[in-house]
């Protein structure tokens, strides 16, 4: 509670980029809205593009919540999650990273409130959580030493890095990054080669489309 009060109290959030985010995410609901004078008034202006582009999750997510209540209440709304998200992810990977519960877990409530917060760039604070979760499962299957990744798993990660493009560049190139060190880790230790083919093979759909 603490962690998102602040987003509702203010009545102009002095954040750089969220007003462009909440523009951005005002057209996008007036594009997909079913009332004709809005999706008009827009579409003089402004068409949807469908080629799959990175950094949409903020116009994107406001937009969808903006179809539901207005452009002020959906970008706060976005923001709060993006806020709890962060908590969530970073709990998770701290967690999954010692392996039992300690109150370091608890850290990612201020640091989500942090230089990407009040810059306003909430596609990459969106992302940033996504990233965590998907570093934390990759962890579990090294940790785990045998077998190697299941079929599921690579399904799992090949998911969230294409919803991690999509998210934002950088935190794609994050994983990407992880998993090219998880890769040399797992070949390091002398387990099977093919492993590290395999998590490298789960950057295709995003790769397809960058």
């Amino acid at each position: 509670v603490a962690a998102v009060v602040p987003v509702f109290l203010v009545r102009y959030a002095p954040l750089y980029d969220y007003y462009n985010w909440v523009y951005q995410g005002r057209i996008v609901a007036d594009l997909l809205h079913a009332g004709p004078d809005s999706y008009a008034a827009a579409h003089r202006y402004y068409d949807l593009n469908h080629t799959p582009t990175p950094n949409i999750s903020a116009p994107i997510g406001i937009g969808l919540l903006t179809m539901m209540m207005s452009s002020d209440a959906a970008g706060r709304v976005f923001l709060a999650v993006c806020v709890l998200l962060f908590a969530f992810g970073y709990a998770y990977l701290v967690r999954t990273i010692q392996g039992r519960p300690t109150v370091i877990e608890l850290f990612g409530f201020p640091w989500a409130a942090g230089y990407f917060y009040y810059k306003g760039y909430e596609s990459y604070l969106f992302s940033l959580p996504v990233a965590f979760i998907a570093i934390a499962l990759l962890h579990r299957i090294y940790a785990r030493r045998s077998p190697g990744p299941t079929l599921t798993e690579l399904a799992g990660l090949a998911l969230l890095g294409a919803v991690l493009f999509l998210c934002h560049l950088i935190g794609w190139l994050i994983f990407a990054a992880t998993l090219a060190v998880y890769g040399v880790a797992f070949i390091r230790r002398g387990d099977d080669r093919h492993w590290a083919a395999q998590l490298a093979a789960t950057t295709a759909p995003a790769l397809a489309m960058l």
